[in-house]
């Protein structure tokens, strides 16, 4: 869920605050972003 829904619906006044609890990646999502990215960045 985007982060702005979730500061919505929580009535967070400051994104920061959002972002700082609510928020944790895992290991494997950030070895998916990092295969993404180097594939994007492959010519």
């Amino acid at each position: 869920m985007h982060p702005s829904v979730i500061m919505r619906i929580l009535r967070h006044a400051n994104m920061k605050v959002t972002m700082e609890i609510y928020t944790e990646v895992s290991d494997e999502e950030t070895r998916k972003a990092l295969q993404q990215l180097s594939e994007s960045l492959d010519f």
